[in-house]
C-alpha cells in the first residue's frame, strides 16, 4: 500500500498560487514561453481587456526606462513622473480621440527626454571640444525630436478640426437638401 499525501485546502491554494506567479514570470521573462503560459497570458489578456495595459503600454515603459538611470534619485523621478502626466491632462489627454492621445504621449516623452539631455548639457564640465560636440549633437537631436512631435501633434489636432467641421457643413447640407425636396413634392 502506498503513502498519499494529504494536502488541505490551503496547501492546494499555494501551490495553485504559485504555479500562477511561475506563468506570470515566465510570460514576463521569456519572449517564447512554453505553451502552458501562452495559453494562459492569451485567455488572461481575452478575459480582462484592459489588463494590457500593465505589461504592454510602451510609452510608460519608455518614460521608465528613461528615467532609470537617470543619476538624480528617486525623488526627481517621482517628481518628473507627476509633472509628466500633469503635462498630458494640460494637453488634453482624457478628451482626445486615440490618433491625438498617441501623439500626445510621444511629445511628452520628448519634452521629459530634451530636459534630460539639456540637465546633463547643463552639468557637462569638459572642455574637450569632441565631448562639447557629442552634448551639441544630442541636444540638437531632442531638440528636432521634440519640436517635430509638437508640430505633428498640433496639425493632426488642426486636421481633425477641419474634418469635425466639414463634416457639420456636409450634415447642414444634406438636411437642407431634404428640406427642399419635401417642400416641392
Amino acid at each position: 500500500m502506498r503513502n498519499k499525501k494529504v494536502t488541505s485546502i490551503k496547501d492546494k491554494a499555494s501551490e495553485d498560487d504559485l504555479k500562477l506567479a511561475r506563468l506570470i514570470a515566465e510570460g514576463c521573462a521569456k519572449s517564447e514561453p512554453s505553451p502552458e503560459c501562452r495559453a494562459y497570458v492569451d485567455g488572461d489578456l481575452t478575459n480582462h481587456p484592459d489588463k494590457w495595459r500593465e505589461y504592454g503600454e510602451l510609452a510608460r515603459e519608455a518614460m521608465d526606462l528613461a528615467l532609470k538611470d537617470f543619476w538624480l534619485g528617486y525623488y526627481t523621478k517621482a517628481s518628473v513622473i507627476i509633472g509628466a502626466e500633469k503635462l498630458k491632462q494640460e494637453l488634453g489627454i482624457d478628451e482626445a480621440p486615440t490618433s491625438i492621445r498617441i501623439l500626445i504621449e510621444h511629445a511628452v516623452l520628448c519634452h521629459v527626454r530634451l530636459g534630460m539631455v539639456e540637465h546633463l548639457y547643463s552639468r557637462m564640465d569638459s572642455k574637450r571640444m569632441d565631448v562639447v560636440e557629442h552634448w551639441e549633437r544630442r541636444l540638437t537631436l531632442a531638440q528636432r525630436r521634440f519640436t517635430r512631435a509638437v508640430t505633428t501633434l498640433a496639425r493632426t489636432r488642426a486636421l481633425l478640426a477641419r474634418a469635425e467641421v466639414a463634416q457639420a457643413h456636409a450634415e447642414r447640407a444634406t438636411g437642407r437638401a431634404g428640406m427642399q425636396l419635401v417642400e416641392s413634392a
